[in-house]
């Protein structure tokens, strides 16, 4: 993975469901949200909050990578289908409607309900590289990170406290965030749970990690002063840092291009949640949306 406050960047999805993420997102003009590329690097999907007939709701789409062709995909009813994902070969999504997690086929656009969520919310789920697993977390006071096979069986919870889990592209190890010290820090996990080792040093609470495509870096977002969030990737071997963005706003829903050398994300100011393109080595952000 992918508002104004704080507890948002910790359960991106979850803390939209406040009265104040209603009021200030009835205020914007564009509010996209957690875009991921597709597999093939041709298109971006996302979540974005609408005016519904019942009140504000919110729509998944895909848009081309040159800005071109926006279109909605997934359930078009009341609800929030949110944080989706693709599988390697782009043929099935998943998401979270905030409570629980949903299989979508993208030809027939069919849904499948994956998990049961009974006073807990499940969300932020994230294929294996094979497609044959989820990974994804559940919520109540604290967040708690489960594993399931893709047809919602074989449910088995990792005991480990965390959030936003995403799997190494050799299937080997799944990267998340959790506090520690009282600070968010991104960890590294084996996939049964076993501890490996913290990614992150610190500086801020940092969250929503994800690997590059090779493996050795892993990308997320750090707050850097109230209200300003900003990326980041640190070497997973060595664990240098380097800050990607300096847009003075609050970024996050980062990831990288399949190929590793354009990032993606979700820019906010009280203005508005903007999608951009820029280029990993640097330069001016793009924007998409």
């Amino acid at each position: 993975m992918k508002t104004v406050y704080k507890s948002v960047a910790f359960a991106v999805a979850a803390l939209l469901l406040t009265a104040g993420s209603f009021y200030y997102q009835s205020k914007v003009a564009i509010a996209a949200y957690a875009p991921e590329w597709d597999p093939t690097g041709q298109f971006v999907i996302f979540y974005q909050w609408e005016q519904g007939d019942d009140g504000k709701v919110t729509r998944m789409y895909k848009i081309n990578a040159d800005g071109s062709n926006k279109q909605q995909f997934g359930p078009q009813g009341p609800g929030y289908p949110s944080l989706p994902t693709l599988s390697s070969d782009g043929k099935t999504a998943i998401f979270s409607d905030l409570r629980n997690v949903y299989r979508l086929n993208m030809a027939d656009q069919t849904t499948q309900k994956l998990t049961d969520a009974d006073g807990v919310r499940h969300f932020g789920p994230q294929f294996s590289p094979d497609g044959s697993q989820i990974v994804y977390d559940e919520m109540n006071n604290e967040g708690f990170i489960h594993l399931m096979n893709a047809d919602g069986s074989g449910k088995t919870a990792l005991g480990v406290n965390g959030a936003r889990p995403a799997f190494s592209p050799d299937g080997q190890t799944i990267v998340y965030h959790a506090k520690v010290d009282g600070v968010q820090q991104v960890m590294l996990m084996k996939t049964d749970g076993t501890p490996l080792k913290r990614l992150t040093d610190g500086k801020g609470d940092s969250y929503d990690p994800s690997y590059s495509p090779d493996g050795r870096f892993v990308l997320f977002f750090r707050e850097v002063e109230k209200d300003v969030n900003e990326a980041f990737e640190v070497e997973v071997a060595s664990g240098q840092e380097r800050q990607l963005t300096f847009m003075g706003k609050q970024v996050w829903g980062i990831d990288y291009s399949p190929n590793g050398q354009t990032l993606v994300f979700a820019a906010e100011d009280w203005f508005g949640s903007n999608l951009y393109l820029m280029p990993r080595s640097g330069g001016a952000p793009s924007k998409l949306l």
